[in-house]
């Protein structure tokens, strides 16, 4: 069902960059429908979003699927007992942005993720 997959190791936007690489494709996520812990959530707004843009180890899959495989998606989500949330589409703009509940994007550029290769 799923046409990738990676996990979220090293953060959100720098795991969903690798993704776009292999695929040549672009994304766009919704703010607001991004999972948040509470913890998280009572965080102030640019540490917030550093968390959940950027934060890494947080032992989940990012996957992408075609729309017209959300029902299979959904069925073995239910299967597994493992929540699925949708939160973006990838787009054939090879640009990455964050929109707010307007569809306005987001400044995102300082949220890289966790480099291995970095100096």
């Amino acid at each position: 069902v799923a046409s990738s997959a990676i996990d979220l190791s090293d953060g959100l936007l720098g795991d969903l960059r690798h993704v776009m690489k292999a695929s040549g494709l672009g994304a766009q996520l919704r703010w607001a429908d991004l999972p948040q812990d509470s913890i998280v959530a009572g965080l102030p707004e640019p540490l917030r979003a550093r968390c959940v843009l950027s934060g890494g180890d947080d032992y989940e899959l990012l996957f992408t699927a075609a729309p017209s495989q959300t029902p299979r998606v959904l069925q073995a989500s239910e299967r597994c007992g493992v929540p699925v949330t949708p939160v973006g589409q990838m787009t054939r703009q090879r640009s990455l942005a964050v929109v707010d509940e307007h569809g306005q994007p987001l400044e995102v550029s300082a949220y890289a993720g966790f480099d291995h290769f970095a100096a």
